[in-house]
């Protein structure tokens, strides 16, 4: 094990070291893995485009598992299994029968001899992306998943293949072997980000198998790898470095209180899985924190050009959109900026830029972005009931802000972070824009 487990051993300085978020809302991995929580808040999107979906019986690869359970839903990012997606996983008497076979389509297989009987590269990709469909909202998979012997090794191994793909490839030459590389990473990359949430077992599983390291080096790639692995690896960053508590989603209730240069954990909660030594290592890691500013500052999504992706609404053929990574990378800050040695490095990167930059951000008209970047705002103690960025005021009183995130001011007392997310789905309020993409 990479320095022992992550479990924690709460005590009160522990609650006072490390820390996830204010209230239980906004983290990655709290925004779209609800454990336990809410299993009909998230509606049925693009209902209409599954009626080609395969029945259960026809399931016999991961790519049609997939298909099954994406039942029509072709964003890129989803908050949460769908009601459809739910009973589809959950009520179906054989589904472990399907987990078992895509286990066995991700790992490499050999004979006796040697010879290598391993799935080809597209069944695995649809393999990784199987996985992360069988772990949101579902713990009980995800503890299924760290018992196994290769599937971390396994989903790690098309990350770091994928980046190094892309490295070694003239970016103005598109091979067909360097976009299946890449199109496995992104899909094992978003895999890691649905195993590491609140499961201490697959974190320790992925950092042993160099997850650290693969994420890193395709996060880094900026000008050779497609938008959406650099997104996915932010966010699988993300989940691998916070920290959960004892509560029914592993979520941390956090705030600062007083004078304290420290997040307090609310009342009542403990830390049980505590993510300060990857934030750690994830900050010290070259490159990583210059890179999450980067993308921030690359943001926010346009309103005017209509031909770029909303984050939100992006549809699956849109993985090399730009405009998918800012939300991520804000997160990512997010985490980090949990811990107090971190907050500096971040606000002095790129010429202290980070500020200003996430201030862009939490005016944009996507929630993702605007949500994310104020949480990351209020994790690095730049937030509060006024904001001024750019000389303008942004907070509880901006009408911008409200339009975006959706209250309405006169009826609503605004926290840091807008509405609770598990029953947002994920407003635009300019009627101009239908943003898929497809």
């Amino acid at each position: 094990m990479h320095g022992g487990s992550r479990l924690a051993r709460p005590s009160p300085q522990q609650g006072m070291r490390v820390s996830s978020f204010l209230f239980p809302l906004l983290s990655v991995g709290s925004l779209f893995l609800n454990d336990g929580l809410n299993t009909t808040a998230a509606p049925d999107y693009n209902a209409t485009n599954a009626t080609d979906a395969p029945d259960f019986d026809e399931l016999n690869t991961s790519a049609t598992l997939v298909e099954y359970l994406r039942y029509g839903d072709v964003r890129i990012v989803r908050p949460g299994a769908a009601t459809t997606v739910l009973r589809r996983r959950r009520e179906q008497p054989h589904m472990a029968v399907r987990e078992r076979r895509v286990l066995r389509e991700l790992c490499p297989a050999y004979t006796a001899h040697g010879v290598d009987v391993s799935a080809e590269l597209s069944a695995r990709t649809s393999a990784s992306e199987a996985i992360t469909l069988l772990a949101i909202d579902n713990p009980e998979f995800r503890e299924r998943a760290a018992r196994s012997t290769c599937v971390f090794g396994a989903l790690v191994s098309l990350i770091d293949n994928g980046w190094r793909a892309a490295v070694a490839t003239d970016p103005q030459v598109t091979l067909p072997e360097t976009t299946a590389a890449l199109l496995a990473a992104e899909a094992a990359a978003e895999a890691v980000w649905a195993l590491a949430n609140n499961s201490a077992e697959c974190v320790d599983g992925l950092l042993d198998a160099g997850a650290l390291d693969a994420l890193v080096g395709m996060l880094t790639a900026r000008f050779v790898a497609p938008a959406r692995a650099r997104m996915w690896s932010a966010a699988a960053l993300q989940t691998l470095a916070d920290s959960y508590c004892d509560t029914s989603d592993g979520e941390c209730a956090w705030r600062w209180d007083g004078g304290s240069s420290q997040l307090q954990l609310s009342e009542g909660q403990r830390v049980l899985i505590d993510g300060a030594d990857v934030r750690r290592r994830v900050a010290a890691a070259p490159g990583v924190i210059d890179a999450l500013v980067d993308a921030v500052c690359a943001g926010p999504v346009s309103e005017e050009d209509l031909d770029i992706p909303l984050p939100s609404l992006a549809s699956i053929h849109s993985r090399e959109a730009p405009s998918l990574v800012a939300w991520a990378a804000a997160s990512a800050l997010r985490t980090l900026a949990i811990s107090p040695p971190l907050r500096n490095p971040i606000l002095d990167a790129r010429g202290v830029v980070a500020e200003q930059c996430l201030c862009n951000l939490t005016l944009s008209v996507d929630p993702l972005e605007s949500t994310m970047s104020r949480a990351a705002l209020y994790h690095l103690g730049r937030d509060g009931s006024l904001l001024w960025c750019g000389g303008e005021t942004m907070g509880g009183d901006d009408p911008r802000w409200f339009a975006n995130t959706g209250i309405d001011p006169e009826r609503e007392v605004a926290s840091p972070y807008g509405k609770n997310f598990k029953d947002f789905n994920w407003p635009v309020r300019d009627p101009r824009i239908h943003r898929g993409l497809d």
